[in-house]
């Protein structure tokens, strides 16, 4: 409390006088944010998977949809990949 009495009263607390004080602080910080940044990359990576196989997944449909259609019109199965490129 004595630190944030300095903080509040308007004299913060200068690193340099920490000394030793701070050291066992940064020896559980610096792995628990390391921690804390590797499960947010791994969360991220997750998401931007998921993405892009739903997108991948949207443009299958449209292509099936496509192929259905110029099936159903009586052409050939071959001729949706020319509609396709188109």
């Amino acid at each position: 409390m004595r630190y944030v009495n300095y903080i509040i009263n308007g004299h913060p607390v200068q690193p340099e006088q920490l000394g030793i004080i701070a050291i066992p602080a940064v020896v559980f910080a610096i792995p628990a944010l390391v921690g804390l940044l590797g499960g947010a990359v791994l969360m991220d990576g997750g998401r931007l998977i998921k993405l892009k196989y739903l997108l991948y997944q949207k443009q299958q449909r449209k292509m099936r949809y496509l192929k259905n259609v110029v099936v159903s019109l009586g052409h050939s199965k071959d001729e949706w990949i020319i509609l396709r490129a188109a």
